[in-house]
């Protein structure tokens, strides 16, 4: 008995280095889909803002072990990719910027990080917004419409080299520019879609 017992634990212990090892990467697949494919609760979110939004699209993204689905849109010359759980549950929402329009502290840390490399070109910055006290609905009337943003984090795409050569990455920062976590990018199917 105890010799079964024995197979599962084995093959626990050999799949500790896969998802170690998974946890650092982003292998993310965007696949465009249909209005109809996203789930009800994020349309209903969504509702008040795209009336007046432009170049909607849907996507169903596939990272390792999480599924998600995205709307991304333009409204007001800003650019929002707001992301959502499988049952349409809010999980954050990202407005694409200009690296240098980062308040300057920010900006400072960062680049300050980035300097450990050779070399490093920025491919996307972006300001990133969860609900963690404000409801789905508060969040994204305040970032939607500039007020008051509270706290968002900084998530930035850089092609960064090394003594390795060339590697790009997804970093995250808090609102100060301390560094927090990074992933490296394994592929990316969508590098033309920018927010």
């Amino acid at each position: 008995m105890t010799r079964w017992l024995a197979i599962p634990l084995m093959l626990w212990v050999l799949m500790i280095p896969i998802i170690t090892l998974a946890q650092g990467q982003k292998r993310e697949v965007e696949k465009k889909i249909k209005i109809a494919d996203m789930p009800e609760a994020a349309l209903s979110l969504l509702e008040p803002y795209l009336s007046s939004a432009t170049s909607i699209k849907y996507y169903k993204e596939t990272d390792i072990g999480h599924d998600s689905y995205e709307c991304k849109f333009i409204l007001d010359e800003n650019r929002y990719s707001i992301e959502f759980d499988p049952h349409g549950r809010l999980e954050d929402v990202e407005m694409l910027v200009d690296i240098n329009d980062l308040a300057s502290k920010a900006h400072d840390k960062i680049i300050t990080h980035l300097q450990q490399y050779q070399r490093f070109r920025f491919r996307r910055a972006q300001l990133q917004f969860s609900p963690n006290v404000l409801t789905e609905a508060q969040l994204l009337v305040r970032v939607i419409q500039n007020q008051n943003w509270e706290n968002p984090y900084h998530e930035i795409v850089v092609a960064v080299k090394d003594e390795k050569g060339w590697s790009t990455y997804e970093m995250l920062f808090d609102q100060d520019g301390i560094f927090l976590s990074q992933k490296k990018v394994i592929s990316r199917q969508t590098d033309n879609i920018l927010y």
